[in-house]
């Protein structure tokens, strides 16, 4: 899975601004009411094109105040996120990632749910072959269902975070 989020900071010089929103409408194709709400302050989100069917690419776009340097070191604060109430999830793998790194990863009923209907072709939830595979190895009809399900995903995000992964286009 890959994810970029692009924050703009306000104080960017004309020259500097054209080129960013440049990028954002060509390269991550963003159309003009999308540019307008990132120039409004709002969050802009969009689920990249990947050439791998089982990736998921999503980028996010927000126009902040403040410096780099400021920015850079509240991304940086894990824990401050973590007491975020937008962000419902978060975390840090270990090089390399392993499962106790997804300890109190809680998964939404209603996700567990959907993954039961999952065939290839048709899932709610975008999995690969080697996903629907492994979910289709689980008994749904066991109390355990849900914790059978939920140690499925993990493991397999396990090895997604394991495997090197492409990078998303720079921004300018």
């Amino acid at each position: 899975m890959s994810c970029a989020l692009a924050v703009l900071a306000p104080a960017v010089a004309p020259a500097e601004e054209s080129t960013t929103l440049a990028f954002l409408r060509k390269v991550i194709q963003l159309d003009d009411g999308q540019l307008a709400a990132v120039e409004k302050g709002e969050v802009v989100t969009k689920q990249l094109h990947t050439t791998d069917k089982p990736e998921v690419a999503a980028f996010g776009v927000v126009k902040t105040s403040g410096t780099v340097d400021q920015l850079l070191a509240v991304a940086r604060d894990v824990q401050r996120f973590r007491k975020c109430p937008q962000v419902p999830e978060m975390g840090l793998f270990s090089s390399p990632a392993k499962l106790a790194d997804l300890e109190g990863l809680d998964y939404p009923p209603d996700d567990i749910s959907a993954l039961k209907k999952c065939k290839p072709g048709s899932c709610d939830v975008k999995l690969g072959t080697k996903g629907l595979e492994a979910l289709s190895r689980i008994d749904w009809k066991a109390p355990d269902a849900g914790a059978q399900a939920a140690a499925t995903l993990n493991q397999l995000i396990v090895e997604s975070a394991a495997r090197p992964s492409t990078r998303a286009p720079a921004a300018p």
